[in-house]
C-alpha cells in the first residue's frame, strides 16, 4: 500500500497565511476571475476528517502496523511547478509549497 499525503492545513506559518490572503488571493481573483476562497465551502467537511488533528505520518504508521504492515516513510517534497514558472505564478502560488508532504510504503506479508 502506498499513501502520499501531507499536513496541508496544520503546518502553515503565519507568514504564509498572510501572503495567501493579502497577495495570493487578490491576484487569483483578478487574473483568473474566480473566487480564491472557494475552499471555505468544504472547510466544515475538512475539519471533520478523522486524521485532521492527528500527528502525521506517525498516526498512519500506527494504524498500518496494527493491521500487520511493515512500514517505511519518506519525506516527499511536492513541487508547485508548473504553476510557479512565471513571476505572477510565484506570487499567486508560491505560498502553497510542498511542506509537510510524505510517502508511506506499507508491505504486508502473505500468510
Amino acid at each position: 500500500m502506498i499513501i502520499i499525503d501531507g499536513n496541508w492545513g496544520n503546518f502553515n506559518s503565519l507568514r504564509r497565511r498572510i501572503w495567501r490572503y493579502l497577495v495570493s488571493a487578490p491576484l487569483v481573483l483578478i487574473t483568473e476571475r474566480r473566487s480564491p476562497s472557494q475552499w471555505h465551502y468544504d472547510r466544515d467537511l475538512e475539519l471533520k476528517l478523522p486524521m485532521r488533528y492527528k500527528e502525521r505520518p506517525q498516526a498512519d504508521i500506527g494504524i498500518l502496523e496494527d493491521l500487520g504492515f511493515s512500514v517505511d516513510v519518506m519525506d516527499v517534497p511536492i513541487p508547485v511547478f508548473p504553476r510557479t514558472r512565471s513571476l505572477i505564478g510565484v506570487l499567486k502560488y508560491g505560498c502553497w509549497g510542498g511542506r509537510g508532504s510524505f510517502l508511506i510504503k506499507g508491505i504486508k506479508q502473505e500468510r
